[in-house]
């Protein structure tokens, strides 16, 4: 472990980092995302540097920010459902779930008439 080289080395742990502001603003923020849902003022910002609105009701792709969503049933309840709502209204055409690990949804507007097919759920995947 490199604290561990370190202490052996007779220097101090490093156990945190402090980030104060000292970089500089990118000159373009580019995203092939029409629309950012987030409550995160940085990701906000970043929509707003794009060009793009932020929590925008438009039918058009969209980034969704979920890292603040801390178990499957908050992630169904307070995002997925809303999103599958706004799908089944029109809001959006489609759905893609992409998480960190590979998996990946997609849900057309149409799929709902599916009637044949037994719901996955979302921790059986």
């Amino acid at each position: 472990d490199w604290n561990q080289q370190r202490i052996a080395a007779g220097k101090r742990a490093i156990n945190s980092l402090w980030f104060w502001g000292g970089g500089e603003l990118p000159r373009a923020v580019h995203t092939r995302h029409a629309q950012v849902r987030s409550r995160e003022a940085l990701l906000q910002a970043l929509a707003k540097a794009a060009g793009l609105q932020a929590d925008n009701e438009q039918q058009v792709d969209a980034l969704v920010d979920l890292r603040q969503l801390r178990s499957l049933d908050q992630l169904g309840n307070d995002a997925i459902r809303p999103l599958l709502v706004a799908l089944q209204r029109g809001e959006l055409r489609r759905l893609v779930l992409d998480f960190e690990d590979g998996v990946r949804f997609e849900i057309d507007k149409r799929q709902r008439w599916r009637f044949w097919k037994k719901p996955v759920q979302l921790h059986d995947a």
